[in-house]
């Protein structure tokens, strides 16, 4: 019987992971042919709705759907309550966002976000439909059917935003591509779930939950203003190109992080949450996490910062070559944050939400500061370089309270992170001092992906590098 609970378990991980993959492969090849035919001003105006519709997701997908699966003490009754709650307060948001259409306009000064905030706030309202079926779903552990429905979802979407955007829809494009996943998804949910709520409202479900969702609005709303703080700064005061340049360039970086850092993390929490007691392990698995996201990202961002030109060149074209300044800064950027991503995965492990909130007390404030300053003292690029700083701050405070936690030197912590960047700077060199004038930059480019490639190859094929640290954590 622990047998076939375990197999259950690899099958669950199997297809979250495959349908997540490939959903990122879509995104990312979509992302790719859709910079091409559309501009940089048209992903800032997306950049500027994402802002306030990350709101949403804050008051519905991150408010009830965890407590539907971490609250074993619900009956139906109150399932059913649950989704009358939802369904009422993405109304409420929904209308609060079309009916604010005309001030974001405004304040913008872009007459189009008008007609963007409206279809976004039936999104909103028709994303509020199948939270709780999407719950129930994860609930029982039916990832196979909810990978399906994604990636079925999401290549429709694509094809069709790709067609309007080669047709000159501009924006829309974005816009639409947004709606339909929410729609398909929602659509596809609802037909496999076969779940339909009873018209009851039970009084004292609300008491049941109100803690956890008190908790959970709290964090993810002031998470939320924080991390959105610079691309709102960016589309006022710098202009929607700018942030469609950011952002573009942002979204860019966060492929690898997305498909590397996470996953990884993914797969050390439940190895921290059984080994907590055993400090030793714990040491083993940090050591050996921290050294394997390091050893995968540092060779990706030390290749983008080498020759963004290039890389910018050949996928998007050249009307997004002001992408490159940001991506030199953001590279730097991409490897902080994997930091941030693993650590982040141990303090949730050790069920640590002291730490947590400690951390979240610290990082939001420095990072609201560093963006406005650097911002108002170097204009976008000086703002990515708050961004930068403020990573840079998270880590050192992270590492510092690991260190108490597990007794380990700072030093130790960041020995293959010096090496790593140690090996990128030299590389930097070589080509900036010897090649670069040289060399065709597309050849430089390929010489770098295949030096890269190789790398990879070699660590997987003899288990060096980053496969050692993967064999050691899978030891455990």
């Amino acid at each position: 019987m622990k047998f076939l609970n375990n197999k259950n378990t690899a099958t669950n991980f199997f297809w979250s992971f495959l349908s997540q993959g490939g959903i990122e492969v879509i995104r990312f090849i979509v992302a790719i042919i859709l910079a091409r035919l559309l501009l940089p001003s048209d992903y800032g105006l997306m950049a500027v709705v994402g802002i306030f519709t990350g709101f949403s997701t804050v008051f519905i997908q991150f408010t009830f759907s965890p407590v539907i699966i971490q609250n074993r003490d619900l009956d139906e009754e109150d399932i059913d309550t649950i989704f009358w709650l939802n369904l009422l307060v993405g109304l409420l948001v929904g209308l609060l966002f079309v009916f604010s259409g005309g001030l974001i306009s405004q304040f913008y000064k872009e007459p189009i976000l008008y007609g963007l905030c409206i279809l976004a706030g039936f999104q909103i309202f028709i994303a509020s439909f199948t939270v709780i079926q999407r719950a129930n779903q994860e609930k029982r552990h039916n990832f196979k059917i909810i990978g399906i429905v994604k990636f079925v979802s999401m290549l429709l979407a694509s094809l069709i935003s790709i067609i309007l955007a080669y047709l000159d829809y501009g924006v829309w494009a974005l816009a639409i591509n947004m709606f339909l996943i929410v729609l398909l998804e929602g659509i596809g949910i609802m037909f496999v779930s076969k779940w339909f709520p009873k018209f009851v409202f039970k009084r004292n479900t609300y008491s049941k939950i109100k803690k956890m969702t008190k908790s959970l609005v709290l964090e993810r709303s002031f998470g939320h203003i924080s991390e959105s703080l610079d691309k709102f700064i960016l589309g006022k005061f710098a202009g929607i190109n700018d942030l469609g340049l950011y952002s573009r360039a942002y979204g860019f970086l966060l492929f690898p992080l997305r498909n590397i850092s996470q996953v990884i993390a993914q797969v050390i929490l439940p190895k921290v949450s059984e080994n907590k007691d055993n400090l030793k392990k714990i040491k083993i698995l940090y050591i050996n996490s921290l050294n394997t996201v390091l050893l995968l990202i540092v060779p990706i961002m030390s290749v983008v910062f080498i020759v963004p030109d290039a890389i910018v060149s050949l996928i998007f074209g050249a009307k997004w070559l002001g992408m490159v300044p940001y991506l030199k800064v953001l590279s730097f950027c991409g490897i902080l944050s994997s930091v941030v991503v693993i650590t982040q995965s141990f303090f949730v492990g050790f069920g640590s939400h002291r730490s947590i909130n400690k951390l979240t007390i610290l990082e939001k404030p420095f990072l609201i500061v560093s963006v406005f300053i650097g911002f108002f003292m170097n204009g976008p690029i000086g703002l990515t370089y708050g961004v930068l700083f403020s990573l840079l701050f998270s880590v050192i405070v992270r590492q510092f309270h690991i260190s108490k936690i597990l007794n380990i030197n700072l030093l130790k912590q960041n020995i293959v992170f010096f090496k790593s960047c140690s090996v990128g700077a030299l590389t930097y060199g070589f080509f900036k001092l010897f090649l670069i004038d040289r060399i065709n930059i597309n050849l430089l480019m390929i010489i770098l992906f295949l030096t890269l490639f190789i790398y990879y190859v070699v660590s997987f094929k003899f288990k060096k590098g980053f496969m050692i640290n993967l064999k050691k954590l899978n030891s455990i």
